[in-house]
């Protein structure tokens, strides 16, 4: 029954609230037989209680006057009012990208025993976050600078005016690199021909074809 008290709902201060104990009396013979002069009685008193409340006007006016208004706080002494209201209003954004923990990355419940192996692999994730945005961010002002409007990474060779790492690499995933060996010595490679698009993104990123294909493999060998 907790709940239904105002104190829980932190709605106390908006109403009169008096609990009203009355006693109602009635009086009972003492023995049998019927009533004489000497008859004596006794009173009894039963308790009842009544519950009362009104509203307190001027109380609930002032909080209509600040409903929807809060404080926005900020350690950062530099930091006008104009900049921690937009700060904060990139919340939304800053939490969709740590949505992609689960979604991109695939981030699943951990079943480490230690708390400093949770604490690892949670920094992982959060730097691959780093990352894909710095990507993101490099391909985008580089199309502003540009002035590209959107370029066609979706299925369908549709267009993206705000490319996500997650459609760029989908882009590249398919590329691949072969290598002849006699002997464990490697004799000769191939590579695959890159798209008109392939090559539109390395541009973007600022990096080139060259660099690409020199990304050394686990032996430390170019692909």
């Amino acid at each position: 029954m907790r709940g239904r008290y105002p104190e829980h709902h932190d709605a106390a201060q908006f109403y009169h609230i008096e609990l009203m104990e009355l006693k109602e009396q009635h009086t009972q013979q003492v023995g049998r037989g019927r009533p004489g002069k000497t008859t004596k009685y006794k009173t009894h008193y039963t308790v009842i209680y009544s519950l009362s409340w009104a509203r307190r006007k001027k109380v609930l006016q002032q909080e209509l006057n600040t409903d929807g208004i809060f404080p926005l706080l900020t350690t950062d002494s530099e930091f006008s009012a104009k900049k921690t209201l937009v700060a904060y209003k990139y919340q939304p954004r800053l939490e969709k990208r740590f949505q992609q923990l689960k979604s991109v990355h695939e981030g699943a419940p951990l079943l480490f025993k230690k708390i400093e192996r949770i604490e690892a692999i949670m920094f992982l994730f959060f730097l691959a976050l780093i990352l894909q945005a710095v990507i993101e961010r490099q391909v985008r002002l580089k199309m502003k600078t540009d002035k590209i409007d959107a370029i066609p990474i979706y299925p369908e060779d549709r267009p993206a005016s705000h490319p996500t790492t997650t459609k760029i690499f989908d882009r590249f995933y398919d590329v691949s690199t072969y290598r002849l060996m006699e002997a464990g010595i490697g004799v000769k490679s191939f590579k695959d021909a890159l798209t008109t698009l392939q090559k539109e993104l390395l541009e973007l990123l600022e990096i080139s074809e060259e660099d690409y294909w020199h990304f050394p493999d686990q032996k430390g060998q170019p692909r």
